[in-house]
């Protein structure tokens, strides 16, 4: 049955303890989605960005007392987030990395100092100060984790889907972009059976997507996320390819792609760089909606291309329609886990408030790149299954 398509107010509530004292919170994961968690913070709660000011950033530190700038309802009194004083770490780099983070105790990751802007390594899960929060486009099942002892909670919205267990806080769409030169070649749409050949060598002839034979030699080269990237799983795995398979990627060298093997870049935003090079030869990779908003952004003139005949729509004007109604699949669900050992401040004060600004966010930041669930007309049981209606 479909979900009421409301914000409303937050589903999960682990627990009401709060202090006196500022509180300090780690967030990690995916980067996909991390200019929506920037606006969120700055935005819907209120806080004062204290480092890398923009967005696009990987890594950001916000801090202050929570408020309520936009009235969206965020809760007030002594268990609630309103009038909290919070600073926030922030850094991105990749879904799997975010839940490695979680579930694997000693692993460690840099965030920033607030005060003197340098790199600190703060211990994840054995240090109380480490991260407590990972975002993430794929399910703990979709990763090496999968069968890890600690199996994550995840922080949900009142609207997630509730006829499966398959569901996050969000839907997070990707895109395939082509650059310049690719776009100048031809190449419009990419499928399954291209993708798989692509990223399996490294570089395929034009003629697979023209299919005139004089452009056999012309290589298209494959470029793409490491593997801490949930992009990447999502990429696989809806293209029908193993999500842990290894590929074959290139990565820009001067006006050059040069071969990394598996490896590939630790954020989207890299990846766009890399497009907007109008001089490289034909390459195509895959983006979120807020990443790959930028592919035609300075000078460059990449852009998104169809993914099996459907459009994702362009820059600036996504194809929301689409995925609601099942037409547009390659999109993945946004999941926020929490570490077994944060705070219940944490889990259940400070991580639905964000949630909640996150929903508030999605639909009215301009251009819209991710849905609420509320809005979906159909749903998924995995990470790249069949897309089906409820």
């Amino acid at each position: 049955m479909k979900m009421n398509k409301s914000i409303g107010t937050l589903a999960l509530v682990l627990g009401l303890a709060v202090g006196a004292e500022a509180q300090n919170i780690f967030i990690t994961g995916s980067t996909a989605f991390r200019k929506q968690v920037f606006n969120s913070l700055g935005a819907d709660l209120g806080l004062t960005v204290q480092y890398a000011d923009t967005a696009s950033s990987n890594s950001f530190t916000f801090t202050g007392t929570v408020s309520d700038p936009n009235s969206i309802g965020l809760s007030t009194g002594s268990s609630g987030i309103v009038g909290k004083s919070v600073t926030v770490f922030c850094t991105f780099s990749g879904s799997t990395e975010g839940i490695n983070a979680l579930v694997t105790p000693g692993q460690v990751i840099t965030y920033t100092n607030l005060s003197s802007q340098s790199g600190v390594n703060f211990g994840l899960i054995t240090d109380p100060n480490g991260a407590d929060l990972a975002f993430s486009d794929v399910s703990q099942l979709a990763t090496a984790y999968a069968s890890s002892p600690v199996q994550l909670s995840e922080i949900l919205s009142a609207d997630a889907v509730t006829t499966g267990t398959y569901q996050g806080l969000a839907v997070q769409p990707f895109a395939w972009g082509a650059n310049s030169q690719a776009l100048a070649a031809g190449i419009s749409n990419i499928t399954p059976n291209i993708v798989q050949g692509l990223y399996a060598n490294g570089t395929l002839g034009l003629s697979y997507w023209t299919g005139n034979n004089s452009d056999y030699g012309t290589a298209v080269y494959a470029v793409g996320r490491n593997n801490d990237s949930g992009s990447r799983v999502t990429a696989l795995a809806d293209d029908y390819l193993n999500v842990n398979s290894t590929v074959s990627q290139y990565e820009l060298s001067g006006n050059n792609w040069v071969s990394v093997g598996n490896v590939g870049y630790s954020s989207g935003g890299n990846l766009v760089t890399a497009l907007q090079n109008n001089a490289a030869p034909p390459a195509v990779g895959y983006l979120g909606w807020a990443d790959a908003n930028s592919l035609n952004a300075n000078g460059g003139t990449g852009g998104p291309i169809a993914f099996q005949g459907t459009t994702p729509g362009k820059v600036g004007s996504w194809n929301l329609a689409g995925v609601e109604n099942g037409q547009y699949t390659f999109w993945a669900y946004e999941h926020l886990f929490s570490n077994p050992s944060a705070s219940a401040f944490t889990t259940g004060t400070f991580a639905p408030a964000l949630v909640q600004a996150l929903q508030y966010e999605i639909v009215h930041t301009s251009p819209q790149t991710a849905i609420l669930e509320g809005a979906m007309n159909v749903e998924r049981n995995q990470d790249g299954g069949p897309v089906s209606h409820f």
